[in-house]
């Protein structure tokens, strides 16, 4: 069986121009700024637990890497990896309890806080 490929354009002078893609239905050339809209819409959730990860680490690596090694855990993040999962949140179940337990991990790194009382307010 023998696929068939589209020709590529090509200028007056024979060389190829670039063929713009679609990205969540929106043709690049038509509309830069849908473009960069739909790009964020796509990136900015991964982006973001990207780094509030991070931070949970940097602050409670011990925690942090308990709860990452959970297979729960793996799955998420093989999901996320494969394209099956749009962002953390679209997890659902045990998978998105380990999802929130690494968050609340790293909104205490972001406050500083370490969930236990010190010997100052005891």
């Amino acid at each position: 069986m023998t696929t068939y490929l589209p020709r590529p354009a090509t200028t007056h002078l024979g060389a190829t121009q670039p063929r713009f893609r679609d990205v969540a239905g929106i043709r690049l050339a038509e509309n830069l700024d849908a473009y960069q809209a739909a790009v964020e819409r796509r990136i900015a959730p991964l982006t973001r637990a990207g780094w509030s990860a991070k931070r949970a680490f940097e602050r409670f690596p011990r925690t942090t890497y308990a709860l990452a090694r959970l297979p729960v855990t793996f799955r998420v993040l093989a999901k996320l990896l494969e394209g099956d999962l749009p962002h953390p949140a679209a997890a659902r179940g045990g998978e998105l309890a380990a999802i929130r337990a690494i968050y609340a991990v790293s909104r205490a790194a972001a406050t500083g806080t370490t969930g236990s009382r010190s010997a100052a307010s005891s």
